[in-house]
C-alpha cells in the first residue's frame, strides 16, 4: 500500500470512529475503546461495528449480557477497582 493510501486510510478510520462516537451520543450510548454500549435496566447491550477498507464490507455485531456477569468477572479476578467504579 502506498503511502498516500494509508494515509487516507488512518484518515478514514479516524472519521469513522468520530462519527459513531458522535451518533452513539445522540441515542444516550456510550463509547469505549471502538465498542458502543448502553445500559438498560440490568442488561448491557454492546455495538462492535467492523470495517474492512480492502474488500468495502461493514460488519456490525449487538450483543447482550446481563450487567451481574460483569460484576462477577471483576470479582472472580479480583479487581475490586473496577467493581466500584463499574456500571
Amino acid at each position: 500500500m502506498k503511502r498516500e493510501e494509508m494515509k487516507q486510510l488512518k484518515e478514514n478510520k479516524r472519521a469513522l470512529e468520530l462519527t459513531i462516537k458522535n451518533n452513539s451520543k445522540l441515542f444516550r450510548y456510550k463509547t469505549v475503546s471502538g465498542f458502543v454500549y448502553k445500559i438498560i435496566n440490568d442488561f448491557v447491550f454492546v455495538i462492535s461495528i467492523g470495517v474492512n477498507y480492502k474488500n468495502k464490507n461493514i460488519s456490525v455485531s449487538i450483543q447482550c449480557k446481563p450487567i451481574i456477569l460483569d460484576k462477577m468477572f471483576w470479582e472472580i479476578f479480583n479487581m475490586t477497582d473496577e467493581t466500584k467504579t463499574s456500571r
